[in-house]
């Protein structure tokens, strides 16, 4: 049995982070943010994808963000379980106030080149218009932005290093934070989607 899959020793909390499945927005790479955007039918394949991998993970308690795409995905996994989900807004994806919904492209086209290429280089300094701090945000499980920001905590990393974790859709990321130190046992697990007819490379 892999070590994904048995017990964590005694005193510690073992999270699997698992982000949402793809959207029809993360396929046309529109910022999303706090946008309510359900998954799109390859999504829903997604997240049954998910769920049969993890069916074997004897899990207390499943939480989600509440917005519609992470609700999806999470009650599929909990379903397998005979669980419900925990729906909590504090695990929202964080608001990228006016770039949500606007591609790279039309981002550009408004003259916000460079702040998105500053955004790009370092979120937690350069925000978009109108958007929430990042040192706002609770990070458990449902979304790629807030996923990234939990894996800085789990290394003492600042938030400007988010970027530097690839969390493709529903994906399975596996932490342990224990009482005298935390690891990362594994990051953007995605072979459980391998039969999918195709693959959604999306942008957070």
């Amino acid at each position: 049995m892999s070590d994904l899959f048995r017990p964590p020793d005694a005193g510690t909390l073992r999270l699997y982070l698992i982000r949402h499945g793809v959207t029809d927005w993360n396929t046309l790479g529109r910022m999303q943010g706090r946008s309510d955007i359900p998954l799109s039918p390859l999504g829903e394949r997604q997240a049954e994808a998910v769920a049969a991998y993890l069916a074997s993970v004897s899990f207390e308690a499943v939480f989600t963000s509440d917005l519609a795409r992470a609700v999806e995905t999470g009650r599929r996994i909990a379903e397998r379980h005979g669980i419900g989900i925990r729906a909590l807004p504090d695990l929202r994806e964080t608001m990228l106030g006016d770039w949500e919904g606007l591609t790279e492209a039309e981002i550009v086209a408004r003259g916000e080149g460079e702040r998105l290429a500053q955004y790009r280089r370092n979120p937690a300094a350069v925000r978009p218009p109108g958007s929430e701090s990042v040192a706002s945000i609770v990070a458990v499980v449902g979304h790629g932005g807030s996923l990234r920001v939990l894996f800085c905590e789990a290394l003492g990393a600042p938030a400007r290093c988010m970027f530097a974790f690839r969390l493709d859709n529903a994906s399975v990321s596996v932490l342990d934070f224990g009482p005298i130190r935390s690891s990362i046992l594994a990051t953007n697990i995605t072979y459980h989607l391998a039969k999918l007819s195709a693959r959604a490379e999306a942008k957070p």
